[in-house]
């Protein structure tokens, strides 16, 4: 629905689309009383793949003072393409540089956790990525 405003800017493109059809669009308009004969675009459009987004429910807990557990779930959205692994990347920094390490996880397993092992006892920051053929999150 439209409201008073006008028209979004940007549309999303639902997961359910497949790159290997092609989509029109119609529009009709609706004065309150009466609906107008629906209107097609002239072209049809593909899908394109995009990078997926962001894994969900991203969790640390701290199990020791040299381990902590980072879980998350799958992203809403694969960009088009399977998801060939999770990276978590982890440093004691703000600033994300060289200094990161970093680990790739299957996204096959059932369980989405990994714990990061061999820690010092200070502060770490955390950031878990879901990789396609196409790109990062």
């Amino acid at each position: 629905n439209v409201h008073k405003g006008g028209l979004p800017s940007s549309f999303v493109t639902p997961p359910v689309l497949s790159s290997l059809n092609a989509y029109t669009a119609q529009v009709s308009s609706h004065n309150g009383h009466f609906w107008s004969d629906a209107s097609s675009s002239i072209n049809s459009l593909s899908p394109s793949k995009t990078n997926p987004s962001e894994p969900q429910d991203v969790t640390i807990h701290v199990l020791s003072p040299s381990q902590l557990l980072v879980s998350w779930a799958d992203p809403l959205f694969d960009g088009g393409n399977d998801l060939r692994h999770y990276s978590i990347e982890w440093s004691d920094s703000e600033v994300w540089g060289d200094s990161e390490a970093l680990v790739s996880v299957d996204p096959s397993e059932s369980s989405h956790n990994y714990v990061i092992e061999n820690l010092q006892n200070k502060s770490y920051y955390v950031r878990v990525f879901a990789r396609t053929t196409h790109g990062f999150s």
